[in-house]
């Protein structure tokens, strides 16, 4: 039997939200019915994270965008997610962040735990990237020297954004984030407040040690402000709104006086960004061929479609 716990013993939900224990319990049953027999049509799949899958879940009481976090074997690993989350949430508005309306939670079973992180759905036309093909060119680069400040006032050694375009909405006159899954969290010495061993689940065992390894590099990019917004600009392309790119680096070598952004360094970047992030969703599915035909045990985890990244 499956129990919600809002809460923990030293953290209370920064933005509490409407969903109810029986509606996210019922989506879970649905999810572990979908792993186990592979047919997910009982499913409103609405994005892939690399380490999530994001679901629609319509009740009496709203419609919910919920984003399921790898399952860890004990309740502590589970509080200590979280918490880090409902801190995360917290800093960013210190930094003056805007966050859509959102609650981590806790279900359980007696062997291990499902964190979900649970958010007020937005709009369709609401979210930037379906803004963005909606509007003119001029703007789209208004809305995008939006973001690029909301990120500049964001950026600290302690705490910054993942500003990548699918991760902000437009609600009225107000620019909402949206992804605080994965908080980008640190310590004043500089080490992680989330122990990332806890988002290993989904990562291949032969490959866990060189993921450990690598985080702290790849985290690097966002708490720095120019590579953060290399990032934002390479991923136009992802969203096939590339011919926006020169006018967002014009508004970026405008307003900071880092080294000058080029065209070119933007290309190297996503494309090799692009390529690391095929080859690991390839390992991956190879990794679910292994667990059906080899190990003859159920997968534990939904996997994307391939992803096109419009290289």
């Amino acid at each position: 039997m499956l129990q919600s716990i809002h809460t923990t013993k030293d953290s209370t939900p920064t933005m509490p939200i409407a969903l109810t224990d029986t509606d996210l319990n019922a989506l879970e049953d649905r999810v572990r019915h979908a792993i186990e027999s592979g047919d997910e049509s009982s499913l409103n799949i609405i994005g892939y994270g690399e380490i999530t899958t994001v679901l629609l879940l319509e009740t009496d009481t709203g419609s919910f965008a919920v984003k399921r976090l790898p399952v860890v074997r004990s309740r502590a690993n589970a509080e200590h997610i979280v918490d880090t989350i409902h801190a995360y949430v917290d800093r960013l508005h210190e930094r003056g962040i805007q966050v859509v309306p959102n609650e981590a939670r806790i279900l359980e079973r007696e062997h291990e735990c499902v964190v979900y992180c649970c958010q007020e759905a937005m709009p369709e036309e609401s979210l930037a990237v379906n803004w963005f093909h909606a509007h003119t060119n001029n703007e789209c680069i208004t809305q995008l020297a939006r973001i690029i400040d909301a990120i500049a006032n964001c950026v600290s050694a302690e705490v910054t954004t993942d500003g990548q375009l699918s991760n902000w909405a437009f609600v009225n006159d107000d620019l909402l984030y949206l992804d605080v899954s994965t908080p980008f969290l640190r310590h004043p010495d500089g080490k992680s407040v989330l122990d990332w061993r806890s988002y290993m689940g989904p990562v291949p065992k032969p490959l866990r040690w060189y993921y450990l390894r690598e985080v702290p590099k790849v985290l690097d990019t966002y708490f720095n402000l120019r590579s953060q917004l290399i990032d934002l600009v390479g991923n136009l392309q992802k969203e096939k709104l590339d011919h926006l790119s020169p006018a967002c680096i014009e508004v970026i070598n405008t307003r900071f006086d880092f080294e000058p952004i080029t065209r070119e360094e933007i290309r190297r970047y996503y494309t090799q960004d692009a390529k690391m992030y095929a080859l690991i969703e390839r390992l991956r599915k190879f990794d679910r061929w292994v667990h059906r035909n080899v190990l003859r045990t159920t997968y534990p985890y939904l996997l994307a479609p391939n992803v096109e990244r419009n290289l």
